[in-house]
């Protein structure tokens, strides 16, 4: 006879391909909104939805900074039929309040597995191309501060 000792179920590891699907609609119609100096101004708004799962907390970071630059990749590519018409910096003024982003942030750390994993949705609306730099910026960085104290902003 052989002896049986018990055994410690473990987990597996989650699969570690993350899915990731990134839809940017460029609007190509520039919209006219007149500053505070009382100069009209021509800006180009996009809508993004970026889906990610399953990406190894460790890699999470970098993962979602090389979707945001594809995204931003995207919004201003080729494609554009008006390139370079928000050279200029974004202005402060009450009139631009119109244009302000709405966006939906959704990001869950799941620690339960052997391997911690992230998932993200992000959906923006109404962002203006000549913010969608600083505004990734702003929003990896929270992601960043989220992911490194195991935050989840959905619950």
């Amino acid at each position: 006879m052989v002896a049986q000792f018990p055994i410690t179920p473990t987990t597996p590891a989650k699969n570690l391909t993350p899915q990731i699907k990134v839809d940017v609609l460029t609007f190509t119609e520039a919209i006219l909104l007149v500053t505070e100096l009382g100069m009209p101004r021509h800006y180009r708004m996009c809508a993004i939805d970026i889906a990610i799962s399953n990406v190894n907390k460790n890699l999470a970071v970098g993962t979602f900074s090389r979707v945001f630059a594809y995204a931003q990749s995207l919004a201003n590519n080729d494609i554009n039929p008006t390139p370079n018409v928000n050279a200029n910096p974004v202005e402060a003024s009450a009139n631009l309040l119109q244009a302000k982003p709405t966006t939906g942030i959704t990001l869950s750390i799941d620690s339960t597995e052997i391997i911690s994993v992230c998932a993200l949705t992000l959906s923006i609306a109404n962002l203006r191309l000549d913010y969608m730099d600083e505004y990734f910026n702003s929003t990896l960085t929270y992601l960043t501060n989220a992911i490194a104290s195991d935050l989840n902003p959905s619950t």
